[in-house]
């Protein structure tokens, strides 16, 4: 299947959403007249500031409410407290000439909502100043800080400066959940139904009170593309009286890294269309005859969790015999405010994939305790009975413990003063992934979120005792990619490893490729770029990350090394599945790309580039220079680019880029080879490996180059590459012959390497080589991070010998080049491909291996001594 972008227009549907005077009427909640809302839109505290001149000083007050605590100054001096409420005489402490409003504010400290917004007017007979867009909001610490600057309320330049969010009605009444439904009848028989559904927010969509589709979380995270779903309905109506409906949520609209809260209005865009028998079509949208009601979805955030209130849920809302009388219409608007085009959604949803039941169940840590094996990403479910109506139960998820037991929280508070999220701390509310369920009563229940997910191993139930829960399961959560490629070997670490990686890169896929599915939820350009092919002898991600690099959000993709994906991605999936269609698609914006950064090249390399990250989180904090890393990154681009070029029929582009290649790595080896150390400088393992990898490097130096990489990583005994070294280091080795170094590589216990990293017990791959051994709370790097697991396509690349370079695209014609290592013992593996299953095996007997190997398209198999030799497709067997 090719890689495509299938558009339609909304010409009938209009969007809808809750009037603004309904959403008023979920909450009494205090307001000022002609004020505005203004919240904290990052983490646990934050500040604002009003300046303000007088001519004359006159009684004067002030008046304010915040959902959680604040404190307020003018000209320095506090005239309030802690307090959630405020209402002074602050005419003391003005002057003559300029005067200032300091607040300091706290995000939420409550289970039943995330966000604190407050609002306030300051007035005498002659003033009148109340919150709005001319408030500045701030904050003045970095990450992992938790003491403010002493200056905290005059500071000129904050570390984070934050445009006013405000609102006329309180944010999080704007960003409510709710139900929303339509009758429609069928008079005669249907051939088929089909309905298209679109959201800002997310929606559940219902027919007859049967979900439509058990994908979570549909919309996705596309900045160039509005998604929509097609849904074949035929099966769920019925002649007579009918009702669609949906639940909303916010999805991705109203979240983005490290739990950011934005308070968009849900809404929905759908469009139904019936085809009878006698050849007659029927179609209508959402409209204004749409009527809506509040959902028991109180609030809910991808990052914060969701907060459901069962004593607001609508028996049989979705059925045709429903009174909604009570309900109102919804809001209708035109369609013209989307700006992107509406285009299919082409992947697999994110399903609940599996189901898994806990291995240990205890009492502690103030509830019920549940422990289970794996560490993968997704939420609870929980069956009870013999609730009160409105009884409380908080869930609260956790990814590792201390070393006494109790669970660490470092993952799951904010990151500018994560204190503040902590145990009788300021701001409870703003630590993430947690959710609460507020009992119907009388009857069975179950809570199974379905807006929002989180990696966690470990799972605290608070509010229940044990006669009331009468299950807990973990739904194991993520897109449903078909698997493509597994291995097995006698070596067991390989297998665990394997194991290791798949896991934790199904923990990230949540409708695009994250970098961990705890603290940030981010879509990191770098990591995509250095796993994808490992990802692609995975699973099938032909549709999946072409839809996400040809319009997904991304994270830093202006710099070297990671915003390389725009070219490297779709390259990588061209020669996996054979597909011109991903980079006839991205190819424009290659070329944009690659034009930006050829206009800041001086003498052929690059000058000043942007490039922070380099070889990220290094063992050892060894690094490469940012001009090496960039320069070396830059020729690749200009190689990939002719290649491309040529791909696609541009061959005065291809030509030119060519040209550029062979200039710039020219000018890359003369300024930074260092022929008597036979090494490039920085002289460290990543300074090799990124020349040789990449392939910048003259022909004549490349057996030097990698007999010297040997000597450093033989010499040092373990690796010092961080992400991008690491991930080019296995390969490089095997490639040249090195087996024994790779080997001792995977083979070694101590910090750093990835038994170390596993051996303390997540089960997964961490972001940094510590793994799980680095108990800082306040710097808890991912324990879900799958970068460091490329080592995996490794195994399938060196040990399985199925190199997706050097084979031809989508494997028409297949390459096995395996290398053997006979400490290892016995290796097989096997990758389903668009030209059918490939097989490699292979086993020591003695001092000889034998290799069974197979494939459906004709094979050249080249051994380790450069011998090669032709086969028909079929199965085949040597000893070598």
């Amino acid at each position: 299947m090719s890689y495509s972008v299938v558009t339609r227009d909304f010409n009938i549907g209009k969007w809808i959403s809750a009037p603004e005077a309904f959403l008023l009427t979920a909450e009494n909640i205090k307001s000022i007249e002609g004020a505005k809302w203004v919240w904290n839109l990052f983490y646990a505290r934050f500040f604002s500031r009003k300046y303000f001149t007088l001519d004359k000083i006159e009684k004067t007050t002030a008046r304010f409410f915040c959902d959680n605590i604040f404190d307020f100054y003018v000209n320095g001096n506090l005239v309030s407290f802690e307090q959630k409420e405020m209402e002074a005489d602050i005419t003391k402490f003005l002057i003559v000439g300029e005067n200032r409003i300091n607040i300091r504010f706290y995000q939420s400290s409550s289970d039943k909502f995330f966000t604190s917004a407050f609002i306030g007017e300051i007035k005498s007979d002659s003033l009148r100043i109340v919150t709005d867009e001319s408030w500045e909001t701030y904050n003045g610490v970095t990450f992992w800080e938790n003491t403010e600057p002493e200056n905290w309320q005059t500071v000129k330049n904050p570390v984070m400066h934050q445009e006013p969010i405000t609102c006329h009605i309180h944010p999080r009444l704007n960003k409510r959940s709710i139900y929303v439904r339509r009758e429609f009848d069928i008079s005669k028989l249907v051939r088929y139904v089909r309905a298209f559904i679109t959201e800002k927010g997310e929606t559940d969509t219902y027919v007859n009170g049967t979900l439509v589709d058990d994908g979570i979380l549909p919309q996705g995270i596309n900045h160039n593309y509005h998604e929509y779903r097609e849904y074949d309905i035929t099966s769920l109506v019925k002649e007579g009286k009918n009702v669609i409906g949906a639940i909303t949520s916010n999805g991705w609209l109203n979240s983005h890294s490290h739990s950011c809260l934005y308070m968009n209005r849900n809404e929905i865009l759908a469009e139904i269309l019936i085809e009878y028998t006698d050849g007659s079509t029927e179609t209508f949208g959402t409209d204004s005859t749409w009527k809506c009601a509040f959902s028991p979805i109180t609030d809910n955030d991808v990052q914060m969790g969701e907060r459901y209130d069962a004593t607001l849920e609508q028996d049989g809302w979705c059925q045709a015999d429903f009174d909604d009388s009570a309900w109102v219409n919804v809001y209708c608007s035109e369609n013209s405010d989307c700006k992107k085009p509406y285009t299919l959604k082409n992947y697999p949803p994110i399903r609940i994939i599996r189901r898994l039941s806990p291995i240990k169940t205890e009492n502690a840590h103030g509830g019920i305790f549940l422990t289970f094996a794996e560490n993968c990403a997704g939420r609870c479910r929980l069956e009870m009975s013999g609730l009160e109506r409105g009884q409380k139960v908080k869930v609260t998820y956790y990814e590792r413990l201390r070393e006494n037991g109790d669970p660490m929280v470092g993952a799951y508070t904010p990151v500018f003063f994560n204190r503040d999220g902590w145990k009788g701390g300021k701001a409870l509310g703003s630590n993430t992934n947690v959710d609460v369920y507020y009992g119907r009563g009388g009857e069975d229940e179950i809570f199974e979120p379905r807006t929002t997910f989180t990696g966690f191993r470990y799972m605290l139930i608070e509010g229940l005792n044990e006669n009331q829960l009468k299950a807990a399961y973990y739904n194991v959560m993520h897109n449903d990619l078909k698997v493509t490629g597994e291995l097995y070997s006698s070596y067991t670490f390989i297998n665990e490893l394997y194991d290791a990686t798949r896991r934790t890169w199904r923990a990230n896929i949540f409708n695009g490729p994250m970098d961990c599915p705890t603290r940030e939820k981010n879509y990191w350009t770098g990591d995509t770029q250095l796993f994808c092919s490992t990802a692609c002898y995975l699973e099938d991600c032909l549709q999946f990350l072409g839809r996400w690099t040809d319009g997904g959000s991304k994270m830093c993709p202006q710099v070297y090394g990671w915003g390389d994906e725009i070219y490297v991605l779709p390259y990588t999936l061209y020669r996996f599945y054979g597909d011109e269609g991903i980079l006839r698609s991205r190819y424009p914006a290659m070329l944009e790309y690659a034009r930006n950064r050829i206009a800041t090249e001086v003498d052929g390399l690059p000058f000043d580039p942007p490039s922070p990250f380099n070889d990220w989180l290094s063992p050892e904090r060894i690094n490469v220079d940012k001009t090496f890393f960039a320069s070396a990154h830059y020729c690749y681009m200009l190689r990939c680019l002719s290649e491309i070029a040529e791909i696609v029929g541009d061959t005065e582009t291809a030509r030119e880029f060519k040209e550029k290649y062979n200039f710039s790595t020219k000018v890359f080896h003369e300024r930074y080879y260092n022929a008597e150390e036979r090494n490039y400088n920085p002289p460290n393992q990543a300074g090799i490996v990124f020349p040789l990898a990449l392939d910048v490097v003259p022909e004549e130096v490349k057996g030097d180059l990698a007999a010297r990489l040997n000597e450093l990583v033989t010499q040092r005994g373990a690796l010092d590459t961080g992400f991008g070294g690491t991930r080019y280091l296995m390969p490089t080795l095997t490639d040249y012959g090195y087996n024994d170094a790779a080997f001792m590589l995977l083979d070694r216990d101590e910090f750093p390497s990835w038994k170390n990293m596993l051996s303390y017990g997540s089960g997964t791959i961490c972001e940094s080589w510590k793994g799980a051994s680095d108990m800082l709370d306040e710097e808890s790097l991912s324990m879900n991070h799958f970068t460091l697991g490329a080592v995996t396509g490794w195994m399938f690349e060196a040990l399985g010998g199925i190199r997706y370079r050097e084979n031809e695209p989508g494997f028409t014609h297949v390459t096995l080049k395996p290398s053997f290592i006979r400490q290892i013992g016995d290796f097989k593996c096997h990758l389903d491909t668009v030209n059918g299953r490939i097989e490699s095996e292979w086993k020591y007997e003695g001092d000889k291996v034998v290799y069974r190997f197979s494939a459906e398209r004709p094979i050249t198999l080249i051994l380790p001594d450069g011998t090669s030799s032709k086969y028909p497709a079929g199965e085949h067997t040597i000893t070598y």
